[in-house]
């Protein structure tokens, strides 16, 4: 029997030694051919195979490969696919170029000037308005998100009214800001987000500019990619640059007009996408398994389902509860989230002047409770052509946005989430939701060192009030064909109004839980303004494209 083992067993290895003999391991770096940049997210296939990897952010990648594979194929949005051979390699680096059935297409460069895609000399891509308003989502920012290669779009939290963070083709600073320059209409935008409270306490992400356009409104979308496009704007588009064509109505030939008019609407839900992974074998105590009915730790005895009793006494009474395991405490404390957009718009024109008009609505409710934020959106332009070859148009739109948002950090009189990750596994979170009953108010609640988090949500708050306006006029000359001579000017303005509430937490001194140690917060109160105005105008003059 063990001859047959020893046999089988030396089989195994020899086999195992085979297969291992027989793959090998290619790597390289993909860059565009265009300005030489490495293009990260590149899908790298083993030709009629599903062996498969993707490139980083440095545009490098590896993959493993049997010893007799001959092509990889290499493709990415934009991008030509191409096929290499590998047969005798193990170092491939590849340059991809852009796709040529979009030679013609015409993309919007520096200052809104329109230009055919292939005399462009650095890295573009453009995603279209229907494009951005498939997911109906709120932001425009988020909307870019897995449509344009070599981007890397974030939010910041999952809040409402969060900011939103893109970066293209990773980051160039460690300590610096990365990202690119948001460009309306050819106007420079502030794309602000300033954050309360420090690095650990009393931090709100009440969102940045961008997401205040409607992605209704938007006709395309330009990124331009590269040092080369820095080079438009100067050292603010060092990261590159976000072009946003917003819609101005079409021109109808034939001297009729049209009144088309658009209604769309949009209903999404939100939930917690992970959360942390909690152990469910320990109950609330102390180190060493002992078993102390004030701690908001989970280091007690281990779980045995026995029925006892938790919390102070008060009043001569004192609730009991099953000493188990609630493996969906912290998932139950959330809401499933919602989303309402609502959106109308006209436009027209006739063979000389054009129209367009919207209005859209945001209605969100956040998966933490007791959170919404609200914007609504009103946009309106025009055009005309005038006599002697002169031509104008205008735009303005304006957004009002409203924050009910929530407050994190590690302050457990400031924090909700803090008090949630500190409650013990076998304590129901939704047991403690009536924060003015005896046994779960500031005198009653089961632990002095923590705060009962529905307390934190209901009696805290931070509201921000928001007015946004994005406007331009230009006025165009042109006298050849070959010969256009613009001057613009825009703003960008906004003002966001903050008020942060903190309420008085004052426990009562003959209470047991201020005998054990639960300390009073004095409150917090503040108002803040935040204001950005940017002024631009300047003549373009430029030859036909």
């Amino acid at each position: 029997m063990k001859k047959i083992f020893t046999v089988f067993l030396l089989l195994y290895l020899i086999a195992a030694h085979t297969v291992f003999a027989q793959s090998r391991t290619i790597s390289g770096v993909v860059t565009a051919a265009q300005d030489g940049l490495s293009i990260p997210g590149v899908s790298v296939v083993l030709k009629g195979t599903t062996i498969g990897t993707s490139t980083d952010l440095d545009g490098k990648f590896t993959i493993s490969v049997p010893a007799d594979a001959k092509l990889l194929v290499f493709t990415s949005v934009g991008m030509k696919t191409k096929e290499v051979s590998i047969e005798s390699s193990s170092s491939v680096n590849v340059v991809m170029e852009t796709d040529a059935l979009k030679l013609n297409e015409v993309v919007v460069t520096a200052n809104a000037i329109e230009r055919e895609k292939r005399s462009v000399g650095y890295g573009i891509s453009t995603v279209s308005g229907s494009e951005l308003t498939r997911g109906e989502d709120r932001s425009v920012v988020n909307s870019l998100q897995g449509k344009v290669a070599g981007i890397q779009v974030t939010s910041a939290s999952g809040g409402v009214g969060s900011s939103s963070r893109i970066i293209i083709r990773g980051g160039s600073s460690i300590l610096g800001d990365n990202r690119p320059l948001m460009v309306v209409d050819g106007i420079p935008i502030q794309d602000d987000n300033f954050q309360t409270g420090d690095e650990l306490n009393r931090q709100v992400d009440a969102g940045n500019r961008a997401n205040d356009i409607n992605p209704e409104d938007i006709e395309s979308v330009t990124i331009l990619k590269g040092p080369a496009a820095a080079a438009l704007y100067g050292s603010r588009a060092s990261n590159g640059a976000v072009m946003i064509t917003t819609k101005s109505g079409k021109k109808v030939s034939g001297g009729g007009k049209a009144f088309p008019g658009s209604f769309s609407s949009g209903y999404t839900f939100e939930t917690p996408l992970k959360l942390p992974e909690f152990q469910n074998s320990f109950g609330q105590g102390l180190p060493f398994f002992e078993h102390d009915l004030r701690e908001n730790t989970s280091w007690g005895a281990a779980f045995d389902g026995i029925v006892r009793p938790w919390g102070y006494e008060i009043n001569g009474q004192q609730r009991v509860k099953p000493y188990s395991a609630l493996p969906d405490n912290v998932k139950d404390f959330f809401d499933v989230g919602h989303t309402l957009t609502t959106n109308f718009s006209i436009s027209g024109g006739s063979e000389k002047s054009s129209y367009y008009m919207s209005v859209g609505n945001v209605n969100q409710t956040g998966i933490v409770p007791g959170t919404e934020y609200t914007r609504t959106n009103f946009k309106v332009s025009g055009s005309a052509e005038l006599a002697n070859h002169f031509t104008s148009s205008a735009s303005v739109m304006y957004s009002k946005s409203k924050g009910d948002l929530s407050i994190q950090g590690q302050n457990t009189a400031l924090s909700p989430w803090e008090d949630i990750i500190q409650t013990p596994r076998d304590i129901s979170l939704l047991e403690l939701k009536d924060y003015k009953n005896q046994f779960n108010d500031l005198d009653g609640y089961y632990s002095p060192y923590t705060t009962n988090p529905w307390f934190v949500l209901n009696e805290n708050s931070y509201n921000n009030n928001v007015d946004h306006i994005i406007g331009n006029v230009q006025l165009a000359y042109h006298p050849l064909s070959w010969l256009n001579v613009d001057y613009r000017i825009g703003t960008d303005y906004y003002s966001d109004d903050r008020e942060e509430i903190h309420a008085i937490a004052k426990v009562n001194p003959a209470s047991t839980r201020a005998a054990d140690g639960a300390a009073d917060y004095p409150g917090f109160y503040q108002v803040s303004g935040l204001m950005g105005r940017e002024i631009n105008s300047g003549p373009d003059d430029y030859g036909k494209a």
